[in-house]
């Protein structure tokens, strides 16, 4: 399996940004990760009025939006009905009943989740899934495997993971640019040709 470029980016807690071939003390046991960019600091260069980072967001929302209130209310809601329809000594007319209240509540989350994503458009219209795809495309483009997962950035393949000396670089305005830009001109680039994002990387054996 191809090497690639794994970049750690928690979306909750902030993230220090390391120097171009710095390797982090605990790299030799987990494979080489290296921070390219903060999406928090990003978020925050694209619309300075919301706090930054998606904890930042929740907190501000929970504090002054009722509908924020209630989206949390209903996720805990359905972990307790998802808790309760894992049991197997239900009858059948409960478990129905069960589903059915779980049902409803999803049904409002998503009305309640699909409103919060159009309010959390920055002032240029970009999102962060925008944002997202625009650092894979980029990726793409340097021959570099990003992947979104869970909560880090990641090829699959974090124990072979290493860096590409020369092309370790802060993106974080390079992506603002890019999607202001895009913004601005009011049309949505659809990226280039895919190319292979599993390039070999330079042997860091002896």
């Amino acid at each position: 399996m191809g090497r690639a470029i794994c970049v750690w980016a928690f979306l909750v807690f902030p993230l220090s940004l390391f120097g171009a071939g710095h390797r982090p003390a605990w790299a030799a046991e987990s494979g080489v990760k290296i921070g390219l960019f903060d999406l928090q600091k990003i978020m925050a260069e694209l619309n300075p009025e919301v706090p930054a980072g998606r904890s930042g967001r929740q907190a501000a929302a929970q504090k002054s939006d009722p509908a924020a209130r209630e989206a949390q209310k209903l996720r805990n809601e359905i972990q307790k009905l998802r808790k309760e329809l894992a049991k197997e000594d239900l009858t059948e007319e409960r478990r129905k009943e069960l589903t059915e209240e779980r049902n409803r509540r999803r049904e409002r989350l998503q009305v309640i989740n699909e409103k919060a994503r159009e309010a959390d458009k920055t002032p240029s219209g970009v999102t962060e899934d925008e944002i997202r795809a625009a650092v894979a495309r980029y990726g793409q483009e340097q021959g570099f495997a990003l992947l979104f997962e869970k909560n880090y950035w990641s090829d699959g393949d974090a124990k072979n993971a290493v860096i590409f000396p020369g092309k370790v670089v802060d993106i974080s305005l390079q992506i603002v640019r890019r999607m202001k830009a895009e913004a601005q001109r009011g049309t949505a680039k659809q990226g280039p040709e895919k190319k292979d994002a599993t390039t070999k990387a330079p042997s860091t054996k002896p």
